[in-house]
C-alpha cells in the first residue's frame, strides 16, 4: 500500500495511506461523497464514500467545474471503516478549491452544521484508475444527473469581482419581455430604450469575462448540466440562478448581440461559447443527434480525446452506437460515430461538417482520413446549405452497415461517379490568421491567369467571358440573407459584388501606403474592371450620382502615379474605374461578400482547372491528378486522390475534402453519362 505525505494543521505532516477503491456490487451501483464539517478554511477537504444502487440512493448533488491543469497535487482526506481511519485521494488544485468552497464550515454557502453535504463528483466517485469502471460509469451518468436533486456549477473564483455585475446584466436582459429585433449589438439610444447600460458600462466586460470562462470550454459541462432537475451556477460568492443565465443568453442571442459593429466602443459578447450548454438544457425533451450535437460540442474541449464523444452519449436523443470503452484508441471511437452517423442518415453531409486530416502528414494515432478528428476544431468547412451536388440522393455503402473491406474497419466504401481530374492548381490563396497583403493579391490574380491559361477548354463549358466563373468560385457561388443563411447567388450581382471587394482593397492599401508590389498591384485593380465589363449591362442598381472631392482626386491621382508611373493614361482610366465602383457602391452587400468569399470561397484553399475546362476551389492539400468526385449522399462535390490499397485488387483513395466546382453543384454531375462506381476511401 502505497503512502503519501500530507500537511495537516499545527504544523503535522503524517504520512497517510492512499485510498483504495473497492469495485462496485454491480450494474447500476455509484458512489456519493459526504463532505464534513470544516472548522477553518486551512483544514484539508474530509469526506467519505458512500457505495449505493442508484435506484435506492439518497438525496445528493452533482458538482459540474473544470478538473483544470497542473496534475492531481492536492490531498483529499476519506474516512473508513468504523474506525473512521483515515486515506488519501489526490485531486486537482481546482477541485480542492471548489470542496473547500462548499464544505459544511463557517466559510461555507450552506447553513448546514453537522450533516454532511451528499455529492457526486466525477474525479472521487469514479475510480479513474479502472478503464472497465470508468467505462461503465460514463455509461451510466445521464441518470445519475437526472436523479440528482441540482447541479452546482463552479466557474472558480472571482478575482476580478465581475459576478455581481453579470449576474445584475443578465437580470436586465432577462426581464425584456419584448424582442428589440436587433441585427447587431445595438447603439445607446437602443440599449437605453429597453432598460439596459450603454456601452461603455463596465457591466458589458464583466459579462464578457463570465462567458469566456474556461468552464463553458468543457464538452462534460453539457451533459453534466443539462440534465439536473435544477442547477445554480456559482461563480465566487456569487450564486446566478440557471434561470437567469438562460433567460439572458436567450434574449442577447435571438438579438444577435453576438455581432459587433466596427466602433472600437461596441462591447463583444462570446455567446457562441455558451450555445451548446444553452441550446441543450433548452432541448433536453427534443430529438437531438449525433451530428448535430458534435457540431455544437465542436470548439470545446476534453483532457481525454474519446470524450468528445462519450460525454455527449447522455445527452443524444437515441441509442448510442456502441459502449462506452475506454480501452479503444480515439481513432476507432471517431470511426464508429462518424460510419454510424453515415449510416442512420443516410448522408454524407459529417464530411462536409468537420476539416479532414492533410494526407501529406502521416496518419495521427491511425485515424482514416475520412473520419473527422473531433478533437480539432475546423475553420474551413463549407456548410453551405444550398448545395446539393447529389440531388439529395441517399449514401450507398457497399455490402450495408460496417466495412466495405473485411475485417478493415478504416475503410468505407460509399458509390459515386468520378466527374473530373484536376489538371491544374493554384498557390493556397490566403492562410487563416493573416491579412490581406501583396502575396494574396498576387495569387488572386495567378488564380485568374492559371484559368485563361486553360481558356480553350473552359470556354467551352462558359463562354469567352471567364471573369464570371471566376468571380462565382471566389465566392463559393453563395451570398447570405438577412438572417446569415447562406444563399445561391445571382452571378451579375457576384461580379459586382467581386468587383467592387477589389477595389475597396485596392484603395484600402493605396490610401494606407501599404502596397509595396506596385505592377501586381495594378494587375489586382484591372480584375475590378474585368468583372464590371463582364455584366449584363441591365443588371444591378444604377450608379449614384456622387463626385470626388478635388483634393481627395488630387491625392488619388498621386498615388496612383506610383502605380503607374510615368503613364497618365493608365492614371486616368483607373482613376475612372475607382469612381465606376464608388458610384456602385453598397456597404452592407460588400461586406457579406467579403465574408462569404473569405467563408466559403478562397480562404485555405486552391483554385483548380480540370481537365475538361471546369474551374472550382478546394482544399490546401489539392494538387495535380486529384480525382474530383460526386458521391451519393453528399451535398458538395469531394476531392479524393488514388492511394495504393491494403487488399490486393481493390483500388483506394484518400479523402482530401470538399470542393466547390462552378456549374456543378446543383446535381449537374449527376446528367454527365458517368458510370456509377465504388469508392473505397481511408
Amino acid at each position: 500500500m502505497s503512502v503519501t505525505k500530507i500537511t495537516m494543521g499545527g504544523g503535522q505532516n503524517p504520512e497517510l495511506p492512499a485510498y483504495e477503491y473497492e469495485p462496485l456490487p454491480g450494474p447500476g451501483h455509484f458512489r456519493i461523497l459526504r463532505l464534513q464539517f470544516g472548522a477553518s478554511d486551512d483544514d484539508i477537504p474530509t469526506c467519505t464514500l458512500e457505495t449505493h444502487a442508484l435506484s435506492a440512493a439518497p438525496a445528493y448533488k452533482t458538482l459540474s467545474y473544470v478538473w483544470g491543469t497542473g496534475g492531481q497535487t492536492q490531498p483529499l482526506l476519506v474516512q473508513c471503516g468504523e474506525e473512521q481511519e483515515k486515506r488519501v485521494i489526490m485531486v486537482t488544485a481546482s477541485l480542492d478549491t471548489v470542496l473547500r468552497r462548499f464544505r459544511p464550515g463557517p466559510m461555507s454557502y450552506s447553513s448546514a452544521r453537522t450533516a454532511g453535504w451528499a455529492l457526486w463528483v466525477d474525479q472521487i466517485c469514479i475510480n479513474q484508475g479502472d478503464v472497465d469502471e470508468r467505462s461503465e460509469q460514463v455509461q451510466m451518468m445521464r441518470d445519475i444527473y437526472v436523479q440528482a436533486a441540482s447541479v452546482l456549477i463552479w466557474l472558480g473564483p472571482d478575482g476580478s469581482r465581475s459576478a455581481p455585475h453579470a449576474k445584475a446584466l443578465l437580470a436586465k436582459l432577462a426581464a425584456i419581455r419584448r424582442s428589440p429585433g436587433w441585427t447587431r449589438f445595438p447603439k445607446d439610444h437602443q440599449l437605453r430604450a429597453v432598460g439596459l447600460p450603454p456601452r461603455a458600462a463596465p457591466v458589458w466586460a464583466a459579462l464578457q469575462a463570465m462567458l469566456k470562462n474556461t468552464y463553458f470550454e468543457r464538452t462534460w459541462v453539457i451533459q453534466e448540466a443539462v440534465f439536473a432537475r435544477e442547477a445554480d451556477i456559482w461563480w465566487g460568492r456569487t450564486r446566478i440562478p440557471w434561470s437567469t443565465f438562460e433567460s439572458g443568453y436567450v434574449i442577447a442571442s435571438l438579438n444577435m448581440m453576438y455581432e459587433p459593429d466596427a466602433e472600437p466602443s461596441c462591447p463583444q459578447l462570446s455567446l457562441g461559447r455558451v450555445q451548446a450548454l444553452v441550446q441543450s438544457r433548452l432541448q433536453r425533451e427534443s430529438s437531438v443527434g449525433w451530428l448535430l450535437m458534435l457540431r455544437l460540442t465542436e470548439h470545446h474541449k476534453a483532457t481525454d480525446s474519446r470524450d468528445k464523444v462519450y460525454a455527449l452519449v447522455g445527452i443524444v436523443n437515441e441509442p448510442a452506437p456502441f459502449k462506452v470503452d475506454y480501452s479503444l484508441p480515439a481513432a476507432r471511437v471517431y470511426t464508429q460515430i462518424t460510419r454510424h452517423i453515415i449510416e442512420q442518415s443516410k448522408s454524407l453531409e459529417i464530411l462536409s461538417s468537420f476539416h479532414p486530416l492533410d494526407p501529406t502528414s502521416p496518419a495521427d494515432d491511425g485515424l482514416p482520413r475520412w473520419v473527422p478528428a473531433l478533437d480539432r476544431p475546423s475553420e474551413t468547412t463549407t456548410e453551405v446549405e444550398w448545395f446539393d451536388a447529389s440531388r439529395k440522393s441517399e449514401a450507398w455503402w457497399k455490402g450495408g452497415p460496417g466495412a466495405a473491406v473485411p475485417g478493415d474497419w478504416k475503410t468505407l466504401t460509399v458509390s459515386g461517379l468520378s466527374i473530373d481530374t484536376v489538371e491544374a492548381a493554384s498557390e493556397v490563396i490566403g492562410q487563416t490568421g493573416t491579412e490581406f497583403n501583396d502575396e494574396w493579391r498576387r495569387r488572386i490574380v495567378a488564380a485568374f491567369a492559371l484559368l485563361c491559361e486553360h481558356a480553350a477548354a473552359a470556354e467551352k463549358v462558359y463562354g469567352a467571358d471567364l471573369i464570371r466563373p471566376f468571380a462565382c468560385a471566389f465566392a463559393g457561388g453563395s451570398t447570405i440573407d438577412d438572417n446569415g443563411l447562406p444563399q445561391p447567388a445571382d452571378q451579375d450581382e457576384l461580379l459586382l459584388r467581386f468587383a467592387i471587394f477589389i477595389n475597396d482593397n485596392f484603395m484600402q492599401d493605396l490610401l494606407g501606403d501599404k502596397a509595396s508590389d506596385m505592377q501586381g498591384f495594378g494587375a489586382f485593380h484591372r480584375l475590378a474592371e474585368v468583372a464590371l465589363d463582364a455584366r449584363s449591362a441591365s443588371s444591378g442598381p444604377a450608379p449614384k450620382n456622387i463626385t470626388l472631392d478635388p483634393k481627395f482626386r488630387e491625392s488619388l491621382r498621386a498615388r496612383l502615379a506610383r502605380v503607374h508611373p510615368n503613364d497618365a493614361e493608365a492614371v486616368s482610366k483607373t482613376a475612372a474605374l475607382i469612381l465606376r465602383c464608388i458610384r456602385l457602391q453598397d456597404r452592407e452587400a460588400t461586406q457579406r461578400f467579403a465574408y462569404v468569399a473569405q467563408r466559403f470561397g478562397w480562404r485555405d484553399k486552391r483554385f483548380f482547372v480540370t481537365s475538361s475546362g471546369r474551374i472550382g476551389s478546394g482544399p490546401q492539400q489539392l494538387e495535380e491528378g486529384d480525382s474530383i468526385c460526386l458521391l451519393h449522399g453528399g451535398a458538395t462535390l469531394f476531392v479524393l486522390r488514388p492511394t495504393p490499397s491494403p487488399v490486393e485488387g481493390e483500388d483506394c483513395h484518400y479523402y482530401l475534402g470538399e470542393c466547390y466546382v462552378q456549374g456543378l453543384m446543383k446535381g449537374e454531375g449527376m446528367d454527365l453519362g458517368k458510370p456509377s462506381e465504388w469508392f473505397n476511401l481511408r
